[in-house]
């Protein structure tokens, strides 16, 4: 997971007049689109790939990110607070309730108010996007707290194929 050099100088440096946004996008399948959210006071016009071609608005919405640790566990966990939870907001957290059996992925993005490409779009500065998916949401009078993960490839078959004797009859004896 690689970010930017420009972004790294704003981490260790903080130089005058330059500052990071950060921007999340949250998806599921029962969404009729993804919510694009940024803990800015403004609203922001990104690009998702800095390939020009798709870009997302983003909603200011108050937000603290906890990024993952670098520990021996191997765990990569994002916890998320949303203060200031709107009805729409928890309205969006009952819909994804409802379809349980389908994952909400969670994308964290950065960008750099110095970062901007010639069309006015800020430009995403990790490559790739950090993506999750979210394990646990509970939601408080104020706040909505979501925990999510790194895909969790320990628990997946390997190899993926499923070696059946009806899809490789030559294993029949």
């Amino acid at each position: 997971m690689a970010i930017s050099a420009a972004l790294a100088d704003v981490y260790l440096g903080n130089p005058h007049g330059v500052y990071f946004i950060e921007a999340i996008d949250i998806e599921h399948a029962a969404l009729t689109s993804a919510l694009h959210y940024t803990n800015a006071s403004f609203g922001v016009t990104g690009l998702l790939d800095n390939a020009l071609l798709d870009t997302a608005s983003y909603i200011p919405l108050p937000f603290t990110a906890t990024l993952p640790e670098k520990n021996t566990d191997g765990n990569q966990s994002l916890d998320l607070s949303i203060s200031n939870v709107t009805a729409e907001l928890v309205g969006y957290i009952d819909q994804m309730a409802a379809a349980p059996q389908s994952p909400i992925t969670l994308t964290y993005r950065v960008f750099l108010s110095s970062q901007v490409s010639a069309s006015g779009h800020y430009l995403n500065q990790l490559t790739p996007p950090w993506r999750y998916e979210v394990s646990s949401v509970a939601l408080t009078a104020t706040e909505a707290l979501m925990s999510a993960t790194k895909v969790n490839i320990h628990n997946r078959l390997f190899p993926r194929v499923r070696y059946t004797r009806t899809s490789f009859p030559g294993l029949a004896r």
